[in-house]
């Protein structure tokens, strides 16, 4: 069971990093974009498909995250948590589970 969770958090964590990089190289085109005055424009089924996968990913990232809090790997939970927070930084689900983090830390 213990492998089977590590199996997927790192599955989760390559689909985070993989999201985190390709949020970062379209931010960097839609900056060289603007910069150039030409608006970048990209598939709308692809944009959606991304937004998907990355709501997916987070989801599963959460999840992760509230087991490992349940186990009280704390460091673990927190790193998670920022992870999400770089790809969705308006999320209040990480937020709360930031606050239990920090709960649990006081105890």
């Amino acid at each position: 069971n213990t492998a089977e969770m590590e199996k997927m958090r790192m599955q989760a964590e390559e689909k985070l990093r993989l999201a985190v990089q390709d949020r970062r190289n379209r931010e960097k085109q839609q900056a060289a974009g603007a910069a150039n005055g030409a608006a970048v424009t990209g598939a709308p089924a692809a944009a959606e498909k991304t937004g998907e996968e990355k709501n997916q990913n987070i989801q599963v990232l959460m999840t992760q995250a509230q087991m490992y809090i349940h186990q009280n790997m704390l460091v673990e939970a927190m790193r998670l948590a920022q992870n999400i927070l770089e790809l969705d930084p308006q999320n209040k689900d990480v937020r709360n589970i930031l606050v239990q983090i920090y709960e649990k830390k006081k105890l």
